[in-house]
């Protein structure tokens, strides 16, 4: 961990300063007891939303936001070019309201989110101190400061109530957009907050000032430019097992036919935005692919005048072990005309000659691999037990899909029942 700052346990207090990126380590007693919140910070040692009260009154002086980042069905994130924070309410499980949770995490979200709008408002709004694990014990690494909201969305936008189905079991929570400012966390002002002390205000950090009384268009992000890198094989494909279960379910079920998978590409692209519209597939090619157009729209949705490009996709189902050479990348890049760019969707990696092809020569390439795919799944809302439905049913919807899902359950069915195994080596194939 060369050049990460690092606090040892023992050294833990409330005096030791939060710096981004740091890492703060736990003990070594094999319990809760290890874990680093409570002497960094005075919280429970339990749970991923973690309060601290401002004096006697109703008002939180700060609250933590801790994520494992193992929970596939709430990938919280931050994306560091953006500053921009997606983090899932704590409402986790089915048979309950979306705020009747036990450490009241969702009607904290539902109250910041209301108060943001108003300076009024504002001012009982508490900082969020966002810390992640380093898979390392019970280690956290610090992330920032967050608030609640962003420059870019609109406030309907940044905190939504959806439904999920997990098991077959029905039930809501939130998706929230949070944004790491770009500022210190004074320590002494968070000790101020917790006593609620007439001066915590003065305390403050600028950054924190502007929120308070210029709102969300006074956000300043902390922003980090993405490193111009060529990706190596491992960081393009899932390490995750339910990831990994995703992805070989859409392999398997079009191995017999790959250029099918195109369809299935399309209904990927139009997950992970929903600006891209008026897809066609093109004619099937020699070499068994076969590609699809769309249209990317800019714009305000009732706008008198949107901007379209045009997109060419290319498709690839390749195991993966098997990555996408520059023969193909080359093809793509060669139908791209003026002001248009190219997806290219493989349930594979990138091999490094053609990804530095894209990267150098500047070609106006999307590339979405595996480990992208998946994401983009988990994000919104699908996993192993419902990917045929969604992704396979309504990319394709033939008989051949239904006959696939009847198999696939009686598979899980057999193996639960006879044998209690959750791990399938090989699945039904048409």
């Amino acid at each position: 961990m060369s050049g990460v700052r690092s606090f040892k346990f023992e050294d833990l207090c409330r005096d030791t300063p939060l710096l981004i990126d740091a890492i703060y380590e736990s003990g070594n007693k094999g319990n809760s007891s290890d874990d680093p919140f409570h002497p960094l910070l005075g919280v429970g040692n339990q749970g991923g939303f973690r309060k601290s009260k401002m004096g006697k009154t109703s008002d939180y002086a700060f609250i933590v936001l801790f994520t494992t980042g193992t929970e596939i069905e709430w990938p919280d994130f931050l994306d560091r070019q953006t500053g921009i924070f997606r983090y899932y309410g704590d409402n986790r499980t089915f048979g309950r309201d979306i705020h009747d949770t036990k450490a009241g995490g969702n009607k904290v979200l539902y109250s910041v989110f209301n108060n943001i709008g108003t300076r009024e408002g504002r001012m009982h709004i508490p900082p969020f101190l966002l810390f992640e694990k380093t898979g390392n014990r019970r280690d956290v690494k610090f992330l920032g400061m967050a608030v609640p909201g962003t420059v870019s969305k609109s406030l309907d936008r940044e905190l939504v109530a959806f439904w999920r189905t997990i098991n077959g079991n029905r039930f809501q929570n939130y998706e929230a957009h949070l944004t790491v400012l770009d500022s210190n966390v004074p320590i002494d002002w968070l000790k101020a907050c917790q006593r609620n002390d007439p001066d915590h205000e003065s305390l403050a950090p600028t950054a924190w000032k502007e929120l308070i009384e210029g709102g969300k268009e006074r956000i300043r992000p902390l922003i980090t430019e993405k490193p111009e890198e060529i990706p190596n094989r491992e960081s393009q494909l899932p390490s995750d097992p339910e990831a990994k279960a995703i992805l070989d379910i859409i392999r398997t079920y079009y191995s017999n036919t790959p250029e099918k998978f195109e369809r299935c590409a399309i209904r990927i692209v139009q997950l992970m935005d929903d600006h891209f519209t008026r897809f066609k597939m093109t004619r099937p090619r020699r070499d068994g692919g076969r590609d699809a157009i769309c249209v990317y729209r800019i714009g305000p949705e009732n706008g008198t005048c949107q901007l379209e490009l045009h997109c060419a996709i290319e498709a690839k189902l390749y195991a993966e072990n098997h990555g996408v050479g520059v023969r193909y990348t080359s093809r793509l890049i060669s139908r791209i005309k003026n002001k248009e760019f190219g997806i290219l969707v493989t349930t594979s990696y990138v091999d490094k000659q053609a990804y530095d092809e894209i990267k150098t020569d500047g070609h106006n390439i999307l590339i979405i691999t595996a480990r992208d795919i998946a994401d983009i799944l988990l994000r919104t809302g699908h996993n192993s037990t419902n990917v045929m439905d969604i992704v396979v049913h309504h990319a394709f919807g033939d008989v051949r899909a239904f006959k696939f899902c009847v198999r696939y359950v009686m598979v899980i069915l057999y193996e639960v029942v006879f044998s209690h195994a959750h791990v399938f080596v090989e699945y039904p194939h048409e």
